[in-house]
């Protein structure tokens, strides 16, 4: 399934509006620039700003670091996957299509570096901010591919039910996450019952491709290697190679996987 990937550069007003999609409140969704070296690493994506401290101009940021050693050592992180005794498979039981446009569509990856996955997986005090932006993301993917409206507040910042942030986590992360506390402390408002996306910051993921010959399964999960290509201004795109550890859902609204865990490959 390995096809080329076509390098997405948007223009800043539309990215920062496509990171920010939303559904119509009556209607549930059935849904950063980092500076990259020149060798093949994973990148470490930047951090979304916080809630209470966001802008409501709309405006498209570069993001600061992603979560530093010191943030992380507070919580014990989520306990390493192993996937050395797992068995090779062919994709014929799982649809690597999908689950790569999913990937595409939404650049989640962009974001996703194995740090931000950890902070996320572990619920710790700093989870939210990117548990936010990784929903906020799958939300707009799901309401896309299904042609729903959007819909925004008085500052253009768009908006879904808190309900489908807490279906979204769950079907992603498998997490359950009361977001009715970040609608309350967030400084974008949107109606009772609604929570504002994060947004207004550049997604730097160009496209993903997901090796077919490197496909594994173990206990019911699968791990497959994916080429990142990120785009740097005025630079040739840089590929960086990533294991994503998931499950399917075979049955879901808003994401096809669960991701369980984003390793680097060095």
């Amino acid at each position: 399934m390995k096809r080329p990937i076509t390098k997405i550069v948007l223009p800043i007003t539309l990215s920062a509006f496509l990171l920010a999609g939303c559904q119509s409140p009556s209607t549930s969704v059935s849904s950063s620039t980092p500076s990259h070296p020149s060798t093949v690493t994973t990148p470490v994506p930047p951090s979304p700003a916080s809630e209470e401290s966001a802008s409501s101009t709309p405006t498209v940021e570069s993001m600061p670091n992603a979560a530093s050693d010191s943030e992380l050592s507070n919580d014990p992180a989520p306990k390493e996957i192993d996937t050395s005794d797992w068995v090779s498979v062919v994709p014929s039981d799982i649809d690597l299509a999908k689950i790569e446009d999913f990937l595409n569509g939404s650049r989640l990856l962009g974001i996703l570096s194995e740090d931000n996955t950890i902070v996320i997986l572990s619920e710790s005090d700093e989870s939210r901010q990117y548990l936010r932006w990784a929903v906020s993301l799958c939300l707009t993917q799901a309401a896309s591919d299904k042609g729903l409206p959007l819909q925004t507040n008085e500052d253009g910042v768009p908006y879904f039910p808190i309900s489908d942030f807490e279906e979204a986590a769950y079907e992603l992360f498998g997490i359950q996450y009361n977001f009715s506390s970040l609608a309350e402390s967030a400084s974008d408002r949107a109606p009772d019952g609604m929570l504002c996306v994060t947004w207004g910051y550049e997604n730097s993921l160009a496209g993903t491709t997901i090796q077919e010959n490197t496909l594994l399964k173990g206990n019911g999960e699968y791990s497959a290697i994916l080429e990142n290509q990120f785009y740097n201004p005025g630079e040739d795109p840089t590929v960086y190679l990533e294991q994503i550890v998931f499950s399917q859902n075979n049955s879901y609204q808003f994401s096809p996987i669960r991701i369980l865990q984003v390793k680097s490959i060095q």
